[in-house]
This record gives structure tokens, C-alpha cells and sequence, in this order.
């Protein structure tokens, strides 16, 4: 499988996707591509009915996925089919729909403000202290949910074993 990227260094959902094909034993091999280049514009115009994002991955020859959500899911299910065990995606319907409620909280609400605030504290993006505060404040107010989750005395985010959701959690 051939993994396309326009960031190599530093991209969480790149990121999560090699730590699943590995933990998966599944060879994805990575591909840079450089915005605005032929092979660019190649990839987004296969990706079929949406708009094409990167990372892309290409599980069949011209077969292309983009949601590193799905992409996971995928190597899982791909593995399953040799090693008979899909407990990374959960071990229960509702354990798997969890998942996605959490890696969706994760990437949409709390690792905007992270970024952001990664820029602010590193002189990236110029802010008012004011600026700053309320999006300490939303940020602090995101981490409470997991205080909360966590101090259920759980182990994992979802069920009793390792899931993408822990994975995805510790990046």
C-alpha cells in the first residue's frame, strides 16, 4: 500500500497511520508530494465523489482513501483477514462507535486549539493576551472531558485493551 503525503515530518494523521500499519505488520510505504505538482493534482483528481485531502492512501492500484480514520480502519480490517483479531477498532458496535466520537473530538475540537496555541507560545502568530486566554480557557475546558473519562479508573479510552482511540490519544 502506498501512502501519499504532502507532510512527512510532524503530521499527526500521517503519524497515526504508521503506528497502526506497523502495530498492524502491514508494509505502507510513504510518498511525498510537493504542492502544486503534477503528481498533486493527479491524486486529487482520482479521488472519487470528495474533495481529495492528503494523506491518501492507496489500497488498490488507482483505489484511493483519504480519512485517516478510514484509512485505519482499513489496515485493521486488512489485518484482521490474516490474524483474525479487529480488537484495535473495538470489540463491541458500541465500542467502535465510541472511537470515532472520540478520535472526532480529538482531531476537530482539541487539536485546532493545540495548534494554534503551539503557534501563539512560539511567536507564529501574533495574538493579544486577551486572544490568548480564551483559547487557554476553551483548551482547559476540553481537557476536563478526558480528566473526567480518565479518572473513571480506565485503562483505555474505550473497552478493556489498546485501541486506534488510545493510539490516537497519546500523539
Amino acid at each position: 500500500m502506498n501512502l501519499y503525503t504532502v507532510h512527512t515530518i510532524g503530521d499527526l494523521q500521517v503519524d497515526f497511520i504508521k503506528i497502526v500499519a506497523r502495530i498492524c505488520k502491514i508494509d505502507v510505504k510513504v510518498y511525498p508530494v510537493d504542492t502544486g505538482s503534477e503528481l498533486e493534482t493527479k491524486l486529487l483528481d482520482m479521488t472519487s465523489g470528495i474533495k481529495g485531502t492528503f494523506p491518501m492512501l492507496e489500497f488498490e492500484p488507482g483505489a484511493l482513501m483519504c480519512d485517516s480514520l478510514a484509512i485505519v480502519a482499513l489496515l485493521v480490517r486488512t489485518s484482521a483477514k490474516v490474524n483474525k483479531d479487529e480488537s484495535l477498532l473495538g470489540s463491541t458496535l458500541k465500542e467502535q462507535n465510541d472511537q470515532i466520537e472520540w478520535i472526532t473530538f480529538m482531531r476537530e475540537t482539541c487539536m485546532p486549539k493545540i495548534e494554534t496555541l503551539k503557534m501563539m507560545v512560539f511567536g507564529q502568530h501574533y495574538t493579544t493576551k486577551q486572544e490568548f486566554d480564551i483559547l487557554y480557557d476553551e483548551f482547559m475546558k476540553n481537557m476536563e472531558v478526558f480528566q473526567i473519562h480518565l479518572k473513571t479508573k480506565r485503562m483505555f479510552m474505550v473497552g478493556a485493551s489498546l485501541t486506534i482511540s488510545d493510539i490516537y490519544f497519546v500523539l
